[in-house]
């Protein structure tokens, strides 16, 4: 239980697909996607407890790049779009660059 949200029971079943658009040996790039539900059942306090439920279509992408295995570049980014309510588009971008010395 997440004591400060007030969430008893939260549970997220879905399903994705994803493919590679380049598999070489230094480079790669990838697209996934699928549908995600959302539940999430909130502790009753004073007023009687909240269900509370909602879809998403998940789209995502990976790049990485690779040079004389000294150094690497990953790019993950994500977008989750709500496809049962209107509001806000949730975006995740992670980056990183390594140097081996």
């Amino acid at each position: 239980m997440n004591s400060e949200q007030e969430i008893q029971l939260q549970s997220d079943p879905g399903a994705g697909i994803g493919l590679y658009l380049v598999n070489i040996n230094r480079s790669t790039l990838s697209l996934v996607g699928g549908l995600v539900w959302q539940r999430a059942n909130y502790q009753q306090t004073v007023v009687p407890a909240l269900n509370r439920s909602f879809g998403s279509a998940p789209i995502g992408g990976k790049v990485r790049l690779s040079r004389l295995d000294k150094t690497n570049l990953t790019i993950n980014a994500f977008l989750l779009p709500s496809i049962t309510e209107s509001g806000p588009v949730h975006f995740n971008l992670d980056t990183s660059y390594c140097v081996k010395l």
